[in-house]
C-alpha cells in the first residue's frame, strides 16, 4: 500500500481566489502553505495542486502517458500533412514529435516532484520540476524536444497509357538520342 494519500482538494473564496483544501478543517493558497499542511500527499495529487496554483488554466497534468501518446498521435493523423502552415491554426505536425518514452507519470525524486504537462491551447508536453523543501521557488516548465515530422512524400500522378503512343515515344526519344 502507498505511503501517499490524496488530501488535497481545490475550492474558491469568495474572491474568486483558488484555495486549496486539505482535508475539512485548513486551506492554503501557496505552496510554501501546502509543504506545512499536506506532507503526505501522492505525487499525483501535488503535481496537480502545483499546476493548478501557478498555472491554472494553462497547462493539465499528464496523468496516462499512454493515453497522451495514443492521443497526440492520433491528432497527428486527423491533420492533412499537405496543407500548408497557417497563421492561427494550431497543427501538432508542424511542431514535431516528442520522445513518448521520456513522459512518465508524476513522482518524487528525493525532495524534488518532477511530472509532464500538455499546453492547454497547443497539446504540446512539458516537463515539470519543483523542490518540495520550504522556501523552494515555484515549478518551472520546460518544453519537450520535440522531432519533425518527415515531409509527405510527393504525390506521383501515373496516367494510362495506350501502349501503342508508349512505344512510339520510345521511338522518339530513341531516334533523337542517335
Amino acid at each position: 500500500m502507498s505511503e501517499y494519500v490524496d488530501v488535497m482538494q481545490f475550492g474558491l473564496k469568495p474572491t474568486g481566489e483558488i484555495v486549496v483544501m486539505i482535508g475539512t478543517a485548513a486551506e492554503a493558497t501557496s505552496l510554501q502553505d501546502l509543504l506545512a499542511l499536506a506532507p503526505k500527499a501522492s505525487p499525483l495529487n501535488w503535481a496537480e495542486v502545483v499546476n493548478e496554483l501557478e498555472y491554472s488554466g494553462e497547462f493539465s497534468v499528464i496523468t496516462d502517458p499512454e493515453t497522451f501518446q495514443r492521443d497526440y498521435l492520433r491528432q497527428i493523423e486527423a491533420e492533412d500533412p499537405n496543407q500548408p502552415w497557417q497563421e492561427g491554426v494550431i497543427r501538432l505536425r508542424d511542431f514535431g514529435v516528442p520522445e513518448f518514452a521520456e513522459i512518465c507519470v508524476p513522482r518524487l525524486e528525493g525532495s524534488h516532484l518532477v511530472y509532464f504537462v500538455s499546453d492547454d491551447t497547443t497539446g504540446l508536453p512539458y516537463s515539470a520540476e519543483v523542490d518540495l523543501t520550504p522556501g523552494s521557488a515555484a515549478p518551472t516548465y520546460r518544453p519537450l524536444e520535440l522531432r519533425p515530422m518527415p515531409e509527405p512524400p510527393a504525390e506521383v500522378s501515373v496516367q494510362p497509357t495506350n501502349p501503342d503512343e508508349a512505344a512510339a515515344e520510345a521511338e522518339d526519344a530513341a531516334s533523337q538520342v542517335d
